[in-house]
């Protein structure tokens, strides 16, 4: 039994790039390149530059996982893809949580969610997770929640994106502006964890393959 997973981090900028001048000027030619380019199908730049993609391979893990049948394995993997990105959550939600505003609104620590799934690759079955800043409209109930906590807090404004769930506004922290030069908060809490999720991602497969052969 095995409980050690290698995880191949594509980064691009190499670690600690967010405090090298030069690469973070590199990061917003690349960023703007993609933004022009990620709306037409024509050209080559088509998906997002900085994402963090993990590989996972099964025969390190527990030996018995290839015993079981595809389907099941597959849902072991991924839960612990997903048990593992809670870390990164955790983490992002402190650090967001510094840049919350006196504005009745939808705030960054309070949506950011982890999500997975699996499908089929040919005849491999892959697992595919992500972590992120939630887009697009606000529930109903969401709104709501967002006034029950103003009235706590004791806020009086209200933002005119109130119905708006807060991935619009995570490019402002994350990549800054001319005077304001971003925080890196996704690259700094994944460069710093990745022996953390490394862990989980083993250890979670490995205790839920022990409870099937118990």
């Amino acid at each position: 039994m095995r409980n050690q997973v290698q995880l191949q981090f594509d980064s691009r900028f190499g670690p600690g790039w967010w405090s090298d001048p030069s690469l973070r000027l590199l990061y917003s030619k690349t960023y703007n390149a993609w933004k022009s380019n990620s709306a037409d199908p024509s050209k080559s730049l088509k998906t997002y530059p900085f994402a963090v993609r993990m590989t996972v391979d099964s025969m390190k893990l527990d030996a018995r996982i290839r015993k079981l049948p595809e389907v099941m394995a597959a849902k072991i993997m991924r839960k612990g893809v997903k048990n593992a990105m809670m870390i990164w959550r955790t983490a992002l939600r402190g650090l967001y949580g510094k840049h919350r505003s006196t504005k009745i609104r939808q705030h960054l620590a309070d949506n950011i969610a982890v999500h997975s799934r699996q499908y089929r690759r040919g005849k491999q079955r892959k697992i595919w997770g992500a972590t992120g800043v939630r887009m697009g409209d606000a529930t109903s109930a969401a709104v709501a929640r967002a006034f029950r906590q103003g009235a706590r807090l004791g806020q009086t404004r209200v933002a005119q994106d109130v119905n708006e769930l807060p991935g619009i506004r995570l490019h402002f922290i994350e990549g800054g502006t001319k005077r304001y030069p971003g925080r890196r908060y996704f690259d700094q809490v994944m460069a710093a964890t990745r022996s953390q999720v490394q862990a989980e991602i083993a250890n979670s497969v490995n205790r839920a393959v022990r409870e099937v052969f118990r």
